[in-house]
């Protein structure tokens, strides 16, 4: 079956889950408006294909304030309506998610000039979007596999995420704290 969401290799699983916790602690305690996060969280997701993610975030940006317009704007990739004040945020979450990860030198210093002090935290909301992506199409192929689906990609590959994520978690934890006294 064709699958036409961006399926994350085990290596970049891996790195999305170790960047996310090292990054937690600019989530936690320097907080985007729920609607800034949103617009980034959502532009991130339609970049990589997540249905669970798209519909979870859509709820929430609806919750936040966003219109129903801006939301299916961004689920298109359709910048027109965006709050002009988050452009340069979702355009370089877009360009994140599409490279897996390694945005050019030029669009970070341009988030970091145009963010500052919030840069930081628009990062760690890319990184946590990716590995719920990444944790999100792998659980979609698994479950659609359970219903004689075939897909190219190896059921492995998706156990492994599946079930690596959950082993890992004290690792995740660990890496988190770790953060918190090292950048």
């Amino acid at each position: 079956m064709e699958y036409n969401k961006r399926i994350a290799s085990l290596k970049n699983a891996y790195k999305y889950y170790f960047q996310a916790a090292f990054s937690l602690k600019y989530l936690l305690f320097k907080k985007l408006p729920k609607a800034f996060r949103e617009n980034i969280m959502l532009a991130v997701t339609e970049v990589n294909g997540c249905k669970m993610c798209s519909v979870a975030h859509a709820k929430m940006a609806l919750e936040s304030g966003m219109s129903e317009e801006e939301i299916k704007c961004l689920l298109k990739a359709d910048l027109k309506k965006i709050n002009k004040a988050y452009l340069i945020a979702v355009l370089f979450s877009q360009e994140y998610a599409s490279t897996c990860a390694k945005p050019s030198q030029k669009s970070l210093i341009k988030l970091q000039e145009t963010y500052q002090e919030n840069y930081k935290s628009i990062i760690a909301s890319i990184r946590m979007i990716m590995l719920g992506n990444t944790m999100g199409i792998a659980y979609d192929i698994f479950t659609k596999r359970l219903k004689k689906n075939h897909f190219s990609t190896s059921i492995w590959r998706d156990l492994a995420i599946i079930i690596g994520y959950i082993i890992l978690l004290p690792l995740f934890i660990i890496t988190f704290i770790l953060g918190l006294f090292f950048s």
